[in-house]
């Protein structure tokens, strides 16, 4: 599932949010993975290894090689887009902290990196508003980790 999208020029390819990748090469997502994708990585656990073959390792390949991906919508329409694998310079990466309360009083936090002390900044900045909150989701699918240390602070 297309979670967010980095480049304004993927958006306007018709790449959204919430889209399901399903094909890579016309492979299978997972298939193409194992076979593309698994195989070069090294990696100290089966966790990570996952999280580098599906998520920042998937699309990788020679910059002069498009990829072609095929999607599917909610309505479970299909389609394709050939894409160049480089040349996207306007990237907007999320921020490394993001906050909200979600219905239920529920704190939502997103920590999305441990590179610098922004996430720990941020977190500490809330932490009475979290803290006030019934229940907390800790949000780490976009956190490559770094430095260990600010997420022991947090």
């Amino acid at each position: 599932m297309i979670g967010e999208i980095f480049s304004d020029s993927l958006t306007k390819t018709g790449i959204y949010p919430g889209l399901e990748l399903t094909h890579i090469d016309q492979l299978p997502v997972h298939e193409y993975a194992t076979r593309q994708v698994r195989l070069y990585q090294s990696s100290s656990t089966s966790q990570y290894l996952d999280v580098a073959a599906f998520s920042y390792k998937l699309l990788k390949g020679p910059k002069t090689q498009s990829i072609r991906l095929t999607f599917k919508d909610a309505k479970g329409k299909t389609f394709h887009r050939l894409l160049p694998r480089s040349g996207y310079s306007n990237l907007k990466w999320p921020a490394s902290f993001r906050f909200r309360i979600l219905a239920g009083d529920i704190a939502y936090v997103q920590l999305n990196d441990f590179e610098s002390e922004a996430s720990k900044k941020g977190f500490i900045e809330k932490f009475d508003s979290i803290a006030s909150c019934r229940a907390l989701i800790l949000d780490l699918r976009l956190n490559g980790g770094r430095h260990s240390n600010y997420g022991w602070d947090i």
